[in-house]
């Protein structure tokens, strides 16, 4: 997947995830300790029980803060933030929001989480025909299903906006044990231009 491997592009130390810098986090969130990173965010530990998140992913800021999504989150602002090796990605807007502090995911989740996994991806991603079908399929067959509250806010966009990772470490759980579908979705046209400067870094055509 594309997203891992921009998660091992990281070559200089001041890198905190593809898309974001060290040098380039605002003054008043320095002060807060990095808990996490990937390709297209950081995040922050605010101490208090909740955590500071900074993204250049639109599809993650409605999933994250939304009430068609997952609505954990309060969009707090938005930040224009430049971008040393990209023009492009430095156009994208950053947005900083807070949430509650997520945990690692303990064995019995971990379990439950590969069952359904293997459901979703025998309806939605070994078939054919329309995403719209496809999801609505799952929906039908799996009502309650772990991935029907994502189904339900990917239908709200085309197909050509978002990307879906399911890797393990991209879902959390929180204080109360219960699984938190964090990291799942990314913005296509982000992924694209991670893809696009992870090439020029590397002097491919």
């Amino acid at each position: 997947m594309l997203i891992r491997e921009l998660l091992l592009d990281h070559i200089e130390e001041d890198r905190i995830g593809t898309a974001l810098w060290k040098n380039s986090v605002p003054e008043k969130y320095k002060q807060y300790p990095i808990i996490g990173q990937g390709a297209t965010s950081v995040v922050l530990d605010k101490g208090d029980g909740n955590v500071i998140v900074l993204t250049r992913d639109a599809m993650k800021k409605d999933w994250l803060c939304q009430n068609w999504g997952l609505g954990v989150g309060e969009w707090i602002e938005t930040l224009d933030i430049g971008h040393r090796k990209s023009r492009e990605l430095g156009e994208l807007q950053v947005y900083v929001i807070e949430m509650p502090k997520l945990f690692q995911l303990s064995p019995q989740n971990k379990k439950s989480i590969k069952q359904s996994i293997t459901q979703y991806e025998e309806i939605v991603r070994r078939n054919s025909g329309r995403m719209t079908d496809r999801l609505m399929d799952y929906l039908e067959k799996h009502p309650d299903g772990l991935f029907a509250q994502l189904v339900e806010f990917l239908l709200n966009y085309d197909e050509s906006q978002y990307g879906v990772d399911f890797l393990m470490r991209n879902l959390m759980q929180d204080a109360d044990g219960n699984i938190v579908l964090m990291d799942l979705i990314v913005s296509k046209d982000l992924v694209d231009l991670l893809h696009a400067a992870s090439k020029s870094r590397h002097g491919i055509e």
